[in-house]
């Protein structure tokens, strides 16, 4: 491989001082300015004291009056590199491999320079070739490999992994790398045989037992994942990975006062350590400390600024607290960041919708059609969207395509036959709704729209039928609750006293009981009303009978005035 930074050629001997020898090259360039060997010697001179600035300058010198010298290339561009001077590095080893297109180090200096950049797709073509010109190198191996896991190029990256595997199976860098493979496909077994066998092979480095963590944690195992990461402690008391991790655990296990100190600790080692700014953030929120948790996701974007997770996370938060303008700016910096991710559009329109800016909502909505035309969640909300404008008829279109490509979704069922009911469809809205509780027979909701469009058709026994399943489902299910109390205003059955107690009963989840017994009450009341009403029509009935036996015995002089009761009759 190239010569990388901190793997210089000494040319001194050792009884010869760095000054000495940096005095002996400038002696020498200033004898010789065009040998472009002083100049690349003193860079490395230089780059050793980490003077890195001085150090490219003369690497520039070396190439000025050497242009084509390939491994000169590479060590400029390494250097530029760790200064983060992108552009200028990917410039260099662009033309490293148009010197010599054949040899792999180019290829793979820029396919890493393009990986630190998170430019993944454009960093895997180069580590291809990479790979295909040093086959035998197995850090080249184990970089594509990894770098094919982070595109979730599964497949390809076990391959690429085992080959490197294969080449040194005593590489605790792969093995690792394996297991984290493993780890994000959830074969967790298989994931930690690879971290043990790092762990015989390097005890003392940590990432093996943080990665073992973190298979306890996605296993919801956080008392294991803490005792792996308190041995860890004892090995590097000074990790940051390791107190975030532990900040994970204690979070998952809500000690939100110990997972804080831990996550705190974790940002006084590394200040930029995203992750740590963001769960703390959480925490903040769960504690309603909302200003500490604005300036926690804040802190985690200016950290990294083209982290989407980051900006969403904040964006959201925005929302949640009703200050819609600023989370759309922040939507807006996602999206710019990436145009044409769909989630971003989504969430975006939801912040539009819940700031009553229907209009807006619509067109963020189309702008994801125009990209994917049969997404089915946006003709889904593109439906309830329209519904909200009353515009009827076009819904009923995006909700058709909706259930052409997700034809099983009760919720979806659900909204569109709360359309149909809409457009007085009762049938059709009915066998929406019928399809829906068959998947979710204990959704209340559901149950009282049903019965709802049934009493439209004047199905009554049936309405009658969804009304107690609603009320037996009230005790069980929290959804009801809305329901219940919509039923009875709209039965008009409940005074303006209990219509406040039943708004009271809403904000107590514990007091659901109460009202099933109010419920049960009022429907007692009302089969007692019934009982009475039936019991007074037959009277009516039976005095109707006696009458017109009197209207037969009547004398013939008085048809006309028979003829009269019996039509009133």
């Amino acid at each position: 491989m190239s010569l990388k930074v901190g793997q210089v050629m000494s040319l001194s001997p050792e009884s010869i001082s760095a000054e000495q020898t940096e005095l002996q090259y400038r002696r020498q360039i200033a004898q010789n300015p065009q040998n472009p060997e002083n100049h690349y010697f003193l860079g490395k001179l230089l780059e050793n004291r980490q003077e890195l600035d001085q150090a490219v300058e003369c690497y520039y010198s070396a190439l000025q009056y050497d242009p084509q010298n390939y491994d000169y290339h590479i060590t400029l561009g390494n250097v530029l590199r760790h200064l983060e001077r992108y552009e200028d590095a990917g410039s260099i080893f662009k033309t490293a491999i148009q010197l010599q297109p054949e040899r792999s180090e180019a290829y793979y200096e820029l396919g890493l320079l393009l990986k630190q950049q998170q430019r993944y797709e454009s960093a895997l073509p180069n580590l291809v070739l990479a790979h295909k010109y040093k086959p035998s190198d197995v850090e080249i191996a184990q970089t594509l490999g990894s770098l094919q896991h982070l595109l979730h190029r599964f497949d390809d990256a076990e391959v690429m992994l085992r080959h490197a595997l294969k080449l040194n199976p005593d590489n605790g860098e792969v093995h690792y790398r394996l297991a984290l493979l493993y780890r994000d496909q959830e074969r967790f077994e298989e994931a930690m045989q690879h971290l043990h066998t790092a762990q015989s092979l390097d005890p003392k480095d940590i990432r093996y037992r943080t990665a073992l963590a973190s298979i306890f944690l996605r296993e919801n195992h956080a008392a294991q994942a803490i005792q792996e990461l308190k041995e860890a402690i004892l090995i590097d008391s000074e990790n940051s990975e390791v107190y975030y991790h532990l900040g994970v655990a204690y979070y998952l296990k809500k000690d939100f006062s110990i997972a804080q100190g831990h996550l705190e600790h974790a940002i006084d080692i590394n200040p930029n350590d995203s992750a740590a700014h963001v769960l703390l953030g959480n925490i903040y929120y769960h504690q309603r400390d909302y200003n500490r948790t604005e300036k926690a996701y804040c802190r985690a974007i200016a950290i990294k600024p083209d982290n989407i997770h980051h900006h969403m996370l904040l964006a959201n938060f925005l929302r949640d607290r009703q200050r819609y303008s600023e989370a759309e700016k922040v939507y807006r910096q996602a999206l710019a960041k990436e145009p044409h991710n769909i989630q971003i559009y989504l969430e975006l329109g939801k912040n539009q919708e819940q700031n009553n800016e229907i209009d807006k909502a619509e067109q963020t909505y189309r702008q994801v059609l125009e990209m994917e035309p049969d997404h089915p969640q946006v003709l889904w909300i593109m439906g309830n969207v329209l519904k909200k404008q009353c515009r009827y008829d076009e819904a009923e279109i995006f909700f058709q395509r909706a259930i052409k490509q997700n034809p099983q979704n009760p919720e979806l069922q659900g909204d569109y036959g709360e359309l149909l009911y809409r457009l007085k469809q009762y049938e059709k809205a009915r066998q929406y709704y019928e399809n829906a509780i068959q998947q979710r027979p204990e959704d209340a909701l559901l149950r009282y729209r049903l019965a709802t469009v049934l009493d439209k058709a004047e199905l009554y026994d049936l309405a009658h039928q969804q009304y107690e399943e609603l009320v037996q489902l009230s005790g069980q299910n929290g959804r009801s609750r809305e329901a219940l109390a919509e039923f009875l205003v709209e039965l008009k059955h409940i005074s303006r006293n209990e219509q406040q107690t039943i708004d009271k009963l809403l904000s107590n989840q514990q007091d659901i009981l109460m009202m099933n017994k109010m419920i049960e009450k009022r429907l007692d009341q009302m089969s007692a009303m019934q009982d009475r009403l039936l019991q007074k029509l037959e009277e009516i009935e039976k005095r109707n009978h006696q009458l017109m036996a009197m209207i037969e015995q009547l004398p013939e002089h008085m048809n006309e005035e028979k003829s009269k009761w019996t039509f009133w009759r």
